[in-house]
């Protein structure tokens, strides 16, 4: 079992440290924790040493010449600079970002489809004109649309 573990570790620090950035949101994940170190004004040293990498390997993600594929490391980094790790996978272009309008337009819709209207719009509405039906329903009904809503 041991000789497992070490050959799994070996692998993963092999493809760190041979697999070239391909994708340009490794960049933007870089640039990311880049910021989130500087702020904390750490040194890529203490970064690498808390999460257990190279100082070259994470020198490389955040400069965009490699990418950062382990989802341990990915926790581990979260949890040192205090951030929810869905952010990092965003920023990775792991997770996808939500659009708030599309979020928005999926409401209004819900809200245009549940409701028994004498006159439903026919024409297309401005967004900020659904955003604040979308508000004013949620408030009043105080309740979710479906389930991965959230209210405001």
């Amino acid at each position: 079992m041991k000789s497992t573990k070490t050959q799994k570790s070996a692998l993963i620090d092999l493809i760190e440290t041979t697999i070239p950035m391909t994708d340009p949101s490794s960049k933007e994940v870089g640039k990311y924790l880049k910021l989130l170190r500087e702020n904390k004004k750490v040194s890529v040293r203490d970064v690498a040493n808390a999460i257990g990498i190279s100082n070259p390997y994470l020198y490389q993600v955040e400069s965009g010449q490699k990418a950062l594929i382990d989802p341990e490391k990915f926790h581990k980094l979260a949890n040192y600079f205090g951030i929810n790790v869905e952010e990092l996978l965003k920023r990775a272009g792991y997770l996808p970002f939500s659009d708030p309008n599309k979020e928005t337009d999926k409401q209004y819709q819900m809200i245009l489809g549940a409701q028994n209207w004498e006159n439903k719009p026919t024409e297309e509405i401005p967004m900020q004109l659904k955003k604040f039906i979308v508000e004013i329903f949620l408030k009043s009904n105080k309740t979710r649309l479906y389930k991965d809503s959230q209210s405001k």
